[in-house]
């Protein structure tokens, strides 16, 4: 349980900047109020961008693309070498999210389904601006309770991007019992960098189940596909604990 916080930290930007829920990718759930973050900021919710996150000497590149209220994230996951990519839709009243595994022809999805309205309305602190790559950026703040953890997000919003944000922090405690050696006094934070925005309308295959796909019941079982046993050996070796 507590090597599973090693890979929190990237959770959190995809919970935090799409619909995506953190349920697809583990044990982990959450709310993060970011629709309701760009709906009191007038924010576009038409867009593509490249993601580039940093936690505990840990990189990940993704891209993600959202419509309105879908959205689809692109990455390869942390240590697996193993590509993903997250779908969250919304169906009626719900939004839906599936976790889609090209190479292994599979698909997951979240039954915990969540209420399109039930995010609470964030608590926007201003910060001032502040010189990013010679523009000036606005930035604002918002906090969060993650799994009973509270979480700090600090983003810089460029004018030049149509006031989206360019970077983000997201800063948290991780609890006593919850730590391993490797993480020091508990103190984590992830650096995000947004790049290449994109405010087209992309295409709306992009959000659909592709034909050909299995349904697995979990994660697990995709992970046991194949070389998936190998692969998540790896996983779990690569996380434990610097001696």
């Amino acid at each position: 349980m507590k090597t599973l916080f090693r890979l929190f930290a990237f959770v959190l930007i995809l919970s935090c900047f799409c619909q995506v829920s953190p349920a697809q990718m583990g044990e982990v759930s959450g709310g993060m109020p970011w629709t309701k973050f760009e709906e009191q900021l007038g924010l576009p919710t038409t867009y593509s961008v490249d993601i580039v996150a940093h936690a505990m000497g840990m990189s990940m590149q993704s891209r993600m693309i959202r419509d309105g209220d879908k959205s689809r994230a692109e990455m390869t996951l942390p240590f697996m070498d193993l590509k993903a990519v997250m779908l969250s839709v919304q169906e009626g009243d719900r939004i839906v999210n599936y976790s889609l595994f090209p190479e292994k022809m599979k698909y997951v999805v979240d039954e915990t389904v969540e209420a399109a309205d039930k995010e609470a309305m964030p608590d926007i602190q201003e910060l001032g601006t502040e010189m990013l790559d010679g523009v000036e950026c606005i930035k604002r703040g918002f906090s969060s309770m993650e799994n009973g953890i509270p979480v700090q997000f600090v983003f810089w919003f460029s004018p030049e991007q149509k006031n989206m944000p360019v970077k983000m922090t997201a800063s948290m405690q991780v609890p006593e019992a919850m730590m391993d050696a490797s993480m020091g006094n508990g103190a984590m934070e992830t650096s995000v960098l947004f790049q290449n925005y994109d405010f087209s309308t992309p295409d709306a295959s992009l959000f659909e189940l592709p034909e050909g796909y299995a349904r697995a019941s979990n994660i697990m079982e995709v992970m046991m596909d194949g070389n998936g046993a190998k692969d998540l050996d790896a996983l779990f070796q690569q996380l434990q604990p610097t001696k």
